[in-house]
């Protein structure tokens, strides 16, 4: 691996460069090796992304070369080197920020590959870093991430990066756009088309009510990495979940009286969502939630069940003995994508309030600026996935847009329905599902003391807890905190003897661990001694929870489980996070 620490002066040349980061905030998280960092990833087609969205580079085939670390004319060719400037105009105390750029090995994806490493000035100048004398690692294969290593948690500096490229190029001038003004009517028009339904089953309005008669009540968001805060900083206050809660409780009356919940995770889809909401948000019937917002349009793509996952979820939370409102929330990817599609036919049947960022946003992406544009995709997206400050802010009014309509409607035709009516009209669309709720109510099998009646675990060579797992920031923490701690790992070394789960259920679900670690095995999974899939850690590259369903039949039905390491994996490692089941 080439690790490379140069001081460079400060360079006032004009380069030809493509920004890949403008005026863009990081915000230092604390990582388990104790230092405090903002890895930003580029792998993934994100720097493609970044091109892209940041840069003005529209030629999809330029933008595949500049990130080619194999081909001729690619990255080695065309790009020269970096400019990076940081500044920290609030934190004096900020000097120089150690920055790496780091490509990925073919074989030991974080062991090996490039890692060049420079100090950057906190001063707002522009630091250039030439690739002139970089021996690149021989194994090499993709550009994976920038990281600024920063001093404490929740750390903020402000970040301009450009990638110098061939004079050869004809690349865009990196203008930037005029400021988002919140207040024109233009942007009132633009969030107002983010309402698809204000719903039509009564309990929003019911929460209302009872908000402003002066019940406490708990708000609570699930979601995908969006809802978790990504590109948000501080992640914790600058969300569009905090965002929409704070604007909430002001319209509601005391913000003291109310409880805010907040379960993102990065990377993975409402199949997962529905394994954590009743651990994460309902701490398994400690907490009610009153108000639920469900953000999966954007994480649903690898829905095996395309649908009855997010079905269920609703469900699950709709049928809750105190008759929550659920909002769903349809967030947009920066290629102007989303599944509301697929999703809005189940929010219609089961009459809840529907929210599209994407019906807000991208008519209007396409228009110049000055000529109908309000804001552009560099200021809306922080990266191919995630929104900026101002792109949660606009999904935080989008939301409030929503209740806005619904506060206007009460003032008008009085009192909502009774909380009878609500529930009809739940048990009603139940018998006539979209998909099917088919895993409503789903239960966890996670590593204890003692398990639910009639379950039976022997975990084999699965001897140990598993400490490095995929750590998300909850509610208004800025540590993050990690999912699945009570879990089964299989070190290295511990022997071929399997896990084997036993119980009756209708559908069975398994929760494991991905981990880009050239250590990380697959593992072979049967089902009443037929093999049926083999997991895989290492295909998403990072680590994060992954979610399979196993077993599916119409009646309740014994299973024997068992997870064994697959053949040539014996030596490696594979964890078990938990198990989800219906009864």
């Amino acid at each position: 691996m080439s690790d490379f620490s140069v001081n460079a002066p400060k360079d006032a040349v004009d380069r030809k460069g493509i920004y890949i980061m403008m005026d863009t905030l990081i915000e230092a998280t604390k990582r388990q090796d104790g230092t405090c960092s903002q890895e930003i990833y580029l792998d993934s087609g994100r720097l493609q992304g970044k091109l892209e969205i940041i840069g003005g580079i529209s030629d999809y085939a330029l933008c595949n070369r500049l990130v080619d670390l194999h081909s001729e004319d690619g990255f080695h060719k065309l790009v020269k080197g970096l400019g990076v400037s940081i500044s920290a105009p609030e934190d004096p105390e900020l000097k120089t920020v150690p920055v790496i750029w780091k490509h990925y090995g073919q074989v030991d994806r974080y062991g090996r590959g490039t890692a060049i490493r420079f100090e950057v000035p906190a001063d707002g100048g522009e630091f250039i870093y030439m690739f002139d004398d970089v021996k690149w690692d021989e194994q090499d294969d993709v550009i994976g991430n920038l990281t600024f290593i920063l001093q404490r948690p929740g750390q903020l500096a402000e970040v301009n990066v450009r990638l110098f490229v061939d004079d050869s190029l004809d690349i865009p001038s990196g203008d930037r756009d005029a400021k988002v003004d919140r207040e024109s009517e233009a942007y009132k028009a633009m969030i107002r088309r983010s309402l698809i339904s204000a719903g039509t089953d009564g309990r929003l309005r019911r929460a209302i009510d009872r908000a402003k008669t002066g019940e406490a009540l708990t708000i609570a968001y699930i979601g995908g990495s969006i809802t978790q805060g990504a590109g948000a900083k501080p992640i914790n206050t600058h969300c569009y979940a905090y965002q929409s809660y704070q604007g909430i409780t002001q319209r509601l009356g005391d913000p003291d009286r109310f409880t805010y919940v907040k379960a993102g995770a990065g990377g993975t889809s409402s199949e997962f969502g529905l394994m954590r909401y009743t651990k994460e948000i309902c701490l398994f019937g400690e907490r009610k939630p009153d108000i639920v917002f469900i953000e999966f349009a954007v994480n649903d793509y690898d829905d095996e069940t395309r649908g009855r996952c997010f079905e269920s979820l609703l469900c699950t939370a709709l049928s809750a003995d105190n008759h929550p409102a659920v909002i769903l929330l349809f967030s947009v990817f920066a290629n102007n994508e989303n599944l509301q599609d697929r999703l809005i036919p189940i929010g219609t049947a089961y009459g809840v309030p529907m929210v599209s960022v994407k019906n807000a946003v991208v008519p209007q992406f396409a228009f110049p600026q000055n000529e109908g544009r309000v804001i552009s995709k560099r200021q809306y997206f922080y990266d191919t996935f995630h929104p900026t400050n101002m792109g949660h802010t606009v999904m935080s009014d989008c939301l409030l847009n929503l209740f806005d309509t619904v506060l206007a409607d009460a003032s008008a035709n009085g009192p909502s329905r009774s909380d009878a009516c609500l529930a009809k009209r739940y048990d009603t669309i139940k018998d006539y599902p979209v998909y099917g709720p088919t895993f409503d109510g789903v239960k966890l099998v996670e590593r204890a003391a003692a398990y639910p009646q009639g379950v039976t675990v022997e975990p084999g060579s699965f001897s140990v807890t598993d400490p490095e797992l995929q750590c998300v920031e909850r509610d208004l923490n800025v540590i993050p905190s990690p999912e699945f701690a009570d879990n089964w790992k299989r070190p290295l070394g511990a022997g071929a003897e399997p896990f084997v789960l036993k119980l009756s259920a209708r559908s069975v679900f398994l929760i494991f661990k991905d981990n880009g670690s050239a250590t990380a095995g697959k593992a072979v999974v049967t089902v009443n001694g037929k093999e049926v899939f083999t997991a895989d850690p290492r295909i998403n590259g990072w680590t994060h929870c992954n979610v399979k369903l196993l077993a599916e039949s119409k009646e309740s039905t014994d299973y024997v489980i068992t997870v064994a390491p697959a053949p040539g994996d014996e030596d490696k490692e594979f964890t078990i996070l938990g198990f989800g089941y219906t009864e």
